[in-house]
């Protein structure tokens, strides 16, 4: 018997269809060993559960809770990105109800972004005890103490919500950001998971794709500074802002992953990693001192990286960076809250001369786009050309600035948390003022394989990474998502 089973939910067929059988990162659950990892340090008894990792169905998952016994199952619905949370909340739902459909003597919690946003309807629709809001170690900390002294005075704990003995639905308040996130969430359980069974995203090992593991993401932050109306980050946190490790507990945490997992494929998870200099500096000189040989992707935003740091990021390993794009038009842009002015191509031209590759990301379906706007984003992405272009199809995730507009103006939203997925087969994106869902998500699939099939695309990935980085993308390309919304007359 333990304490605590902190699990990680996933259903990469579901999410991705037949893209995540081989096509789809396997992402180490940062958030699930981070928690997992401070219960532990706090004197708790702790396993980690990885569904994803482990392909395992409901009635696997709580086959495995059988066998652990825990008091508590703490489901961490956060996921490698911000809208991941709402993607496995799809998944949750059958494990807790699998859980307790197997008469197992557990309570179950669960924690997230999505969590944060819908407690009351979290706790509705799930079979679950109690929703988690907000950061969570704290509040799970908390709770497995008054389960295990079997006190079920819930009241005081910041953080969580439950029914009372009459079915009430009890929303506590708040409890406040984690103050030392070195404390809270640094020092993962790297050793309670199968570090050898988590892959790269594919495009992040074209230099060598039959090495896509071993592979880690870590966090060196937590939040952002901006508050685009797409995005779910901050919800989490309640406001915009960020809070950062110290690059020395940082560099520990790298130290580990190299030196005892062998892991060369790094992803630095935090939504903004080039932004605040002292830190991000800091920690690539460390790496560059440490002589580590790594392949790391990491975000930036074209009007905050400095053009004079991108050789010292090349030099730590830094091979690629993602540059949210996200459309070509001024105007859509200001919409969303992301009115960059910046001279995109020149900023991807200048990251190339300095060794580094390029992801683009472009949303089709902002609240202002119409086909033409839509166009001119696809047309720039030609331009471009990036080594990685994704494309998707602008979702009303719960918490966001559009799911507050989506439900004012009474749009039709996904009837399944499945249907938020970008490759799910229920996807339903949002309309924009000009346009349905069915003609965004057309646009979004044609525009995915106009770019992936063309030429000059596939002679870029030759010249760079050679023909079986052109015979992995020429087989990606080769699957059809299919998709109900689609198929409607």
């Amino acid at each position: 018997m333990i304490d605590v089973l902190v699990l990680n939910p996933g259903n990469r067929k579901k999410t991705f269809q037949n893209l995540g059988e081989k096509f789809a990162a396997i992402e180490t659950p940062y958030w699930v060993i981070s928690i997992a990892g401070y219960l532990r340090r706090e004197g708790f008894s702790v396993e980690v559960l990885d569904t994803d990792v482990e392909a395992l169905s409901p009635n696997e998952t709580a086959e495995k809770v059988k066998l652990y016994k825990p008091k508590l199952v703490a489901i961490i619905s956060h996921g490698s990105t911000p809208q991941s949370s709402t993607l496995n909340m799809a998944y949750v739902g059958e494990i807790s109800k699998a859980i307790k459909d197997n008469d197992i003597d557990t309570k179950i919690c669960v924690s997230g972004i999505h969590v944060t946003a819908l407690p009351e309807r979290t706790l509705k629709e799930e079979n679950v005890d109690f929703v988690i809001i907000g950061e969570g170690p704290i509040a799970i900390k908390n709770l497995i103490t008054a389960i295990k002294s079997k006190d079920d005075d819930y009241s005081k704990i910041e953080g969580i919500g439950y029914f009372d003995d009459s079915d009430n639905v009890i929303i506590n308040k708040s409890a406040p950001l984690l103050q030392n996130i070195d404390e809270t969430l640094g020092s993962a359980a790297w050793d309670l998971i199968p570090m050898k069974d988590y892959r790269s995203h594919y495009w992040h090992s074209f230099e060598d794709l039959d090495k896509t593991q071993p592979y880690a993401s870590i966090y060196t932050a937590l939040g952002c500074k901006y508050n685009c109306s797409f995005c779910q980050v901050n919800t989490l946190f309640g406001k915009p802002g960020m809070r950062y490790r110290t690059p020395e507990s940082v560099m520990d945490e790298i130290g580990i992953l190299v030196e005892k997992y062998g892991v060369r494929n790094l992803k630095i998870s935090d939504e903004l990693f080039i932004y605040e200099e002292t830190n991000y500096l800091k920690l690539l000189n460390m790496i560059i001192d440490r002589g580590y040989d790594l392949n790391i992707w990491a975000w930036s935003r074209v009007d905050s990286l400095k053009v004079e740091h991108l050789k010292l990021m090349k030099k730590a390993g830094i091979n690629w960076l993602v540059y949210g794009i996200e459309s070509a038009d001024l105007n859509v842009r200001k919409e969303i809250g992301k009115p960059i002015k910046s001279n995109v191509e020149e900023i991807v031209k200048i990251t190339r001369e300095h060794g580094i590759y390029v992801v683009a990301n472009y949303i089709f379906g902002l609240p202002e786009d119409n086909l033409e706007t839509m166009k001119s984003t696809y047309n720039q992405a030609v331009e471009i050309n990036a080594e990685v272009a994704n494309f998707y199809a602008a979702q009303a995730y719960p918490g966001t600035r559009l799911y507050k507009t989506a439900l004012k103006e009474g749009w039709d939203l996904p009837e399944k948390w499945s249907g938020y997925s970008h490759h799910s087969y229920d996807c339903k994106p949002v309309p924009t003022k000009f346009l349905t869902s069915k003609e965004v998500l057309g646009f979004r699939d044609w525009a995915f394989k106009d770019y992936y099939t063309s030429n000059k695309y596939l002679n870029l990935i030759k010249d760079k990474f050679g023909q079986q980085a052109v015979d992995f993308t020429n087989e990606i390309t080769s699957i059809d998502l299919k998709r109900k919304l689609l198929e409607a007359n």
